[in-house]
């Protein structure tokens, strides 16, 4: 049998390479702040039931956050931290809650989310009279997933103690734009988040400017 000439050999080669050769893994970070409105509305719905945190990953489960390709980031290299500082100073505004982790190929919605809730317990009795239910003042999830294109979606409570306790939901889903700072709010609750896109080999403090 005649044997193919080597620039064939050579480009067959290189077409199998290409098929079997796994996709390069994207991985992103998100930079995120959970804030309260302090004045102006007041306004709020009845006290709901806790949320939905099923298949929610605690930031505790180092297994389950491994699993989903989630890494936490410390305190030391949070990336808004001017934010916080602005939000902190303010008089209209309280931040309540910082996160930063790298999360390595999102999934599209429906994928993990982490269960964010602030270190504050409250007890509060039923308005009819069911007994008191226990809540942290934040309590919910956000998750970052990928479709046709990146979004971060939150589903946060802010429950507020006294006679008659009040509530205030986020529910949001917003498109995130790579190196932009975005704001998700309701009444009495927000998020400021940020998320770029995380070269290989780059340490947290030299994020890819890649869109």
């Amino acid at each position: 049998m005649k044997r193919a000439p080597r620039p064939l050999h050579a480009l067959l080669g290189a077409l199998l390479l290409f098929v079997v050769a796994p996709a390069q893994a994207e991985t992103w970070r998100v930079d995120l702040i959970v804030f309260r409105f302090l004045g102006g509305i007041e306004e709020a719905g009845r006290l709901p039931e806790a949320p939905n945190l099923q298949g929610a990953i605690e930031l505790d489960n180092a297994g389950a956050l491994s699993a989903a390709g989630i890494t936490l980031l410390p305190d030391s290299e949070f990336g808004l931290a001017d934010q916080w500082s602005r939000l902190k100073a303010s008089p209209q505004f309280r931040p309540l809650i910082k996160l930063a982790w790298t999360q390595n190929d999102p999934v599209p919605a429906g994928g993990p989310r982490l269960r964010v809730r602030s270190a504050t317990k409250l007890k509060l009795r039923d308005a009819q009279g069911l007994g008191e239910r226990e809540f942290y003042d934040v309590d919910g999830t956000v998750a970052l997933h990928l479709g046709r294109f990146l979004h971060l979606s939150s589903d946060l409570l802010l429950v507020v103690g006294g006679e008659e306790p009040k509530a205030w939901r986020l529910r949001e889903e917003r498109r995130m734009r790579s190196e932009e700072l975005h704001h998700l709010d309701s009444p009495r609750l927000g998020i400021v988040v940020k998320v770029v896109k995380w070269g290989p080999g780059l340490s947290p403090a030299q994020p890819s400017v890649t869109p």
